[in-house]
């Protein structure tokens, strides 16, 4: 009984910073793309190409040739947090 209280308080404090991360996307405070290497710093390099690897993430391209490639904040943030749950299933 214990450990679902546990679990259960690790899930309410992620999806309260999840809220917060969106809340601030949706106000303007946060870009909601992020670049290749900033996902590569935030998150690690290895793990955001498992992500790409495994297709919970993708790269997003507005137009062609020299477009820059971006990822979704959110999804990532999202991604993230399941991992660190998992640590406690």
């Amino acid at each position: 009984m214990e450990t679902s209280i546990i679990i259960l308080q690790h899930i309410a404090n992620e999806s309260t910073k999840l809220g917060a991360i969106s809340a601030l996307i949706k106000t303007g405070h946060l870009k909601p793309y992020i670049n290749k290497s900033q996902a590569f710093s935030i998150y690690g390099r290895t793990r955001v190409e498992r992500w790409l690897n495994a297709g919970y993430i993708q790269f997003i391209k507005d137009g062609d040739h020299s477009a820059a490639w971006r990822l979704d904040r959110l999804l990532l943030e999202i991604i993230d947090k399941a991992e660190a749950l998992l640590v406690y299933v």
